[in-house]
């Protein structure tokens, strides 16, 4: 199935609908940079929170994305939701969290890249229990869109110095 352009364009499409569904959108193709839905995210990201149900879903779709000839997907999809949590309390919820950090940071099949976000995963989690202001370290959103971009521009998937 993988040497079939139209089936993994199909795939991509696909993707792009269950981002779609869950409040989100594929930014960049190439990437796999995901973003907010400019609307409708809101009530999007209240029935991923209230539907734990999708989280076995969402695992599924990652392994397979990474089966289908997008690797490149994985990491995206868990940091961006990483961010949410991290910079705005979104999509927080302790079933969404337990989801991300045993099963969607696992899904991705490059070992490289997945210790990269297992380590932020557990810096970002380390951080949220701090008891002072100084610990407290955020996952934002530029330093998610830094690290996507510096991985297309082949420098591999990494925090940035300054993070």
């Amino acid at each position: 199935m993988n040497a079939s352009a139209e089936i993994i364009d199909r795939v991509r499409r696909s993707y792009e609908l269950m981002l779609d569904f869950y409040g989100m959108r594929l930014l960049d193709a190439e990437t796999g940079l995901v973003g907010r839905k400019e609307h409708g995210w809101k009530p999007r990201y209240q029935n991923l929170t209230r539907s734990p149900h999708n989280n076995l879903r969402i695992t599924r779709i990652i392994k397979f994305m990474s089966i289908m000839s997008y690797p490149q997907y994985a990491a995206p999809f868990v940091l961006h939701v990483l961010s949410e949590q991290s910079e705005h309390g979104l999509l927080n919820t302790s079933m969404l969290q337990g989801s991300l950090d045993r099963w969607w940071a696992n899904c991705n099949r490059d070992a490289g890249e997945r210790d990269v976000v297992q380590d932020i995963v557990k810096r970002v989690r380390t951080a949220s229990n701090a008891s002072s202001e100084e610990d407290r370290w955020v996952f934002t959103r530029d330093i998610y869109e830094t690290m996507i971009t510096a991985r297309a521009e082949g420098k591999g998937l990494a925090l940035p110095p300054e993070a």
